[in-house]
């Protein structure tokens, strides 16, 4: 994967607004070093119709979905900059904001928003989307939020984000349409939880090839990104902020997958 990215620009799908950084971060600094051109979209990030904050922007410190986006527009500016890539946002609503029946129009729309970003350039693109990882977490993988000695290093999953699970399912078959190969990144810190299972009968079905590769990731750097989406921060890393190391694998996992 990491020697095709010289022949591919790179479009990293990101279902919400700091996990193309959380989970593709080694990904993004690889293409930055190799292709003709990369870029980090992020679907979900269009604030609630009425503007009502949800129950996460409230925990967030928000007291609008109007505010949280805007704050958080202005953070993964920075981030990226950091990264060292472009940043795009679709504007799209994800699951907590979107009302009856918006689903399928989110999708349709989503689709035709990256076909258009596609069409930009002559150079074919690659698409990085969620793996949708995650599975309900054990009572013992929560102890890991409780406690920060490096002894407990069993590291919490949880249970795969609807909207990434959204985006795997509309976005693999979709993207192996414009491209002969789709990359799918183990979605942070959902893949914790596990799930490779379903993930690998998934991307495997109908013949497709799907084969695992790792990069190593520069954890530092990484961390002064996600720092700038100050707003998420101590929501993901309350206890363990300091020692990043014991969180993160000193690589990232991604599938490459490509047509019978």
């Amino acid at each position: 994967m990491a020697d095709a990215l010289r022949s591919y620009r790179v479009v990293v799908v990101s279902p919400h607004l700091d996990d193309s950084p959380l989970s593709a971060f080694a990904l993004m600094q690889r293409a930055a070093q190799v292709s003709p051109d990369v870029e980090s979209v992020t679907v979900f990030t269009a604030p609630r119709a009425d503007g009502a904050p949800s129950d996460w922007d409230r925990y967030s410190g928000f007291t609008s979905s109007t505010e949280a986006m805007a704050s958080r527009y202005e953070e993964d500016r920075r981030a990226m900059e950091v990264v060292g890539v472009r940043s795009r946002h679709l504007h799209q609503r994800e699951e907590l904001y979107r009302g009856p029946g918006e689903e399928a129009p989110a999708v349709a729309a989503m689709q035709e928003q990256l076909r258009a970003i596609v069409a930009e350039h002559d150079v074919p693109t690659v698409l990085a989307i969620p793996a949708g990882l995650g599975a309900v977490p054990s009572w013992f993988r929560m102890q890991r939020h409780k406690v920060s000695v490096p002894l407990l290093r069993v590291k919490p999953g949880g249970p795969s984000h609807t909207d990434h699970v959204l985006l795997r399912t509309h976005l693999l078959p979709f993207a192996l349409e414009l491209a002969p190969a789709v990359i799918v990144y183990e979605d942070l810190p959902y893949a914790w939880g596990g799930g490779y299972a379903g993930l690998v009968a998934d991307l495997t079905a109908g013949g497709r090839r799907a084969v695992r590769e790792s990069l190593p990731v520069d954890l530092v750097r990484k961390d002064e990104a996600l720092r700038h989406y100050a707003s998420q921060y101590q929501m993901f890393f309350p206890k363990w902020s300091d020692r990043l190391a014991d969180v993160f694998e000193p690589v990232e996992h991604y599938w490459w997958v490509t047509r019978n």
